[in-house]
């Protein structure tokens, strides 16, 4: 048996399990947010996020050779639907934080979306950095 016929059920499990995931994240984040909209669009951020990688990781594929690490779609979403809602999170809780210091929703919105927004968009615009080397490396096997 050749190591691609192998691999073909581990990746139908990962995209089993990331399926069955996807559900379990949404109903721990309306737990953990206590609002049935934070929680759904916190998921939609990190959904919207892997398209985006999935894009990029096109786009970079036409113009040079990619790692087969990147290429792993359940990789992928597990990595960049984790720091999605991660960092969704963060700014759900920054702004709990501006209405619980007494400002108002449309200022609570504004003060947090510039202050964790700042965060967020560094944050991951050096885990964006530190990941592309090896994303763009071919592998040497």
């Amino acid at each position: 048996m050749s190591p691609r016929t192998r691999a073909r059920p581990r990746r139908a499990d990962l995209l089993r399990a990331e399926a069955l995931a996807l559900p379990v994240v949404l109903l721990l984040l309306i737990l953990v947010c206590r609002r049935t909209v934070a929680a759904p669009l916190t998921v939609g951020v990190g959904l919207l996020s892997v398209v985006g990688t999935l894009a990029g990781l096109r786009a970079l594929a036409q113009v040079t050779e990619v790692s087969p690490f990147a290429a792993n779609l359940a990789l992928v979403l597990v990595l960049v639907l984790g720091l999605g809602v991660d960092y969704g999170l963060f700014v759900i809780s920054r702004y709990r934080e501006e209405r619980q210091a007494g400002h108002a929703q449309p200022d609570a919105v504004v003060r947090a979306t510039t202050a964790a927004g700042r965060t967020v968009c560094s944050a991951g615009s050096r885990w964006r950095c530190r990941s592309a080397r090896s994303w763009s490396s071919p592998s040497s096997s």
